[in-house]
């Protein structure tokens, strides 16, 4: 019944964003939920390990349904559902005033490690060698130079040099057709002003299916068009429209490759891996909460500030061109584990502070080692998404499909590591029903199958990269900027 009811939220949802208007807040699923914790927690006594795991991802897929369902409520500008206004729950920034989250967000960017950083330090120092270089050479209408500067630079070095030929192309075309219109027509404002709306119809309509270097030639021709109606017309504003476009792209280039001239290619590996460390930290530090060992700042918090940085780096490197022959490197997998750990962390952190229940001793023990265990596994998976990156970076031969590493395969092998019968959480729980409440039993519960759950994904973001590496090597990689395998 949840998974039917997940279902029927999930495609809610869709038509939600698709639509656009927020609707009421998910309470069929929310119900169902409700139900589906007491009918757990009545029939614990006859229970197995295997049910009590299995009944917990149920529980939390249906929890991972409402969190979506209300993000889509809240990203058409609906107000966050008074069951999510709870101190530690998900959705923080939706109950603070605009100016904290500007600053919220300033302060997770505020690190060299960001990309929105490097791309506005990046901005800063080509526009100040612009404006130094404009102000050396006393350039007419230099303004045109530091405006070019702007609209060329990319976020990488090698977007900006291809997005250099094409403007510096239709820019030379279009001043000599700008210089020919100068020089047969000469000093009639009149034609100028009854040629401008053609100009403009004409130069920006057809601009976007054209490509950019129809762009910058329908632009050099309106803007001399533009200027002919206030000033005497001049023959030599097209060639310095050219000349200024040439040392603003020239200077962005420059820019681009002094500062962080790979973009977010180099960046998102770091933030990827840093994201797994920190969740590692997040499983340990969210269990030992939950069993009342540790208290203070929100266990969660760098996590989700790695998370952010990490959504940043993707969310650009999605608008760069990739370089040929480079593997396409599962990022949205790669990030799926941290998401998991925050995101359940949260529920689990959420639910333990509005109802007081807290994991029994014996069982803080167990969930401790078995967090620490899963830790280790992503501990391992950063390290393979920084080696695997960097070999193939570098340039080193990947390995062969025939080498391939990866047998037994990442997932069969955790299967195995983490089934439900070998849990030590869950064979306590099932070997004592008795001896604790049934919010406490189901805690435990849902505390493993979190963990477990982590574990599977950081098994499966080794694999991806190991196999992207490994088409990489039999020369089957697509060189495109899109992920790899998610989940």
């Amino acid at each position: 019944m949840i998974l039917d009811r997940s279902a029927a939220a999930l495609r809610r949802a869709a038509h939600v964003l698709t639509d656009g208007r927020a609707g009421p807040p998910e309470s069929e699923l929310s119900a169902a939920l409700t139900g589906f914790w007491e009918v757990r927690g009545r029939d614990l006594a006859a229970t197995s390990p295997r049910n009590l795991r299995r009944d917990a991802v149920v529980h939390a897929t249906g929890g991972a349904t409402l969190l979506l369902a209300e993000g889509a409520r809240l990203s058409c500008g609906a107000p966050l559902d008074e069951r999510w206004r709870r101190p530690g729950r998900p959705f923080p920034y939706a109950v603070i005033s605009g100016p904290a989250r500007w600053w919220r967000r300033l302060r997770v960017h505020l690190t060299p490690h960001s990309v929105l950083f490097q791309n506005a330090l990046r901005g800063a120092i080509a526009l100040a060698g612009a404006r130094l270089i404009v102000g050396a050479l006393d350039l007419p209408h230099g303004f045109w130079a530091l405006l070019t500067t702007l609209s060329l630079m990319r976020t990488s070095a090698s977007d900006t040099r291809g997005a250099l030929l094409p403007a510096f192309l239709g820019t030379a075309a279009g001043a000599a057709v700008a210089t020919a219109v100068v020089m047969l027509v000469g000093d009639v404002p009149s034609f100028y002003i009854a040629v401008t709306p053609l100009v403009f119809l004409v130069g920006f309509a057809v601009g976007p299916l054209l490509g950019p270097a129809w762009t910058q030639a329908a632009l050099t021709v309106t803007l001399v068009v533009i200027f002919a109606q206030v000033i005497p017309t001049d023959v030599q504003l097209p060639a310095v429209r050219l000349m200024d476009v040439v040392i603003g792209g020239s200077i962005g280039a420059v820019a681009s490759m002094l500062a962080w001239p790979r973009g977010a290619r180099g960046e998102l590996r770091r933030c990827a891996a840093d994201l797994l460390d920190r969740s590692a930290d997040g499983c340990l530090a969210v269990t030992e909460r939950l069993g009342q060992r540790t208290s203070g700042e929100e266990p969660l918090r760098p996590a989700v500030r790695a998370m952010q940085l990490a959504q940043a780096a993707y969310t650009q490197h999605r608008t760069e061109k990739a370089a040929p022959h480079t593997p396409s490197w599962p990022w949205e997998l790669a990030m799926s584990p941290g998401h998991t750990t925050v995101s359940g962390g949260q529920l689990l952190l959420g639910r333990n502070t509005a109802s007081g229940v807290s994991l029994p001793e014996a069982a803080v023990t167990e969930l401790t080692a078995l967090a620490r265990r899963v830790a280790a596994d992503l501990a391992r998976t950063a390290e393979t998404v920084r080696r695997q990156q960097a070999r193939a970076g570098s340039g080193r031969p990947a390995a062969s499909s025939g080498t391939s590493v990866i047998s037994p395969p990442a997932r069969a092998r955790t299967a195995d590591e983490y089934a439900a019968g070998e849990s030590a959480a869950l064979r306590y729980g099932a070997r004592h029903p008795s001896a604790h409440s049934g919010p406490e039993l189901l805690l435990i519960a849902d505390v493993e199958a979190w963990l477990t759950g982590i574990a599977h994904e950081a098994a499966l973001v080794e694999q991806g990269f190991i196999e992207a590496e490994s088409r990489t090597g039999t020369g089957t990689g697509t060189g495109t900027g899109a992920s790899g395998p998610s989940k």
